[in-house]
């Protein structure tokens, strides 16, 4: 994985709020991800070994599990032109 993306989110929490920072990571990078209105399974893994990488697969959270729902909220967003809501949401 590439050193600058594991060192950034390596600080993601892993504590009482962990599980929403870690939707929020994925949020975040599939919206930036599909910012050309197409995402690769070659980006889709990518963001799995972030996952991987960083511990967050726990007993209460996936990313496989939480990716269909990530991605519905993103392409919500983007097609209602919500983009900055989902972002403040994010944040």
């Amino acid at each position: 994985m590439n050193q600058r993306l594991l060192d950034l989110y390596s600080h993601v929490s892993v504590h009482a709020t962990a599980d929403l920072e870690h939707e929020a990571a994925v949020e975040l990078l599939l919206l930036v991800m599909t910012s050309d209105h197409h995402i690769s399974e070659a980006e889709i893994e990518e963001i799995r070994h972030i996952s991987d990488d960083s511990g967050w697969e726990t007993d209460t959270f996936s990313f496989d599990q939480y990716l269909g729902k990530a991605m519905a909220k993103v392409r919500q967003a983007q097609s209602t032109h919500a983009i900055e809501a989902l972002l403040d949401d994010i944040d």
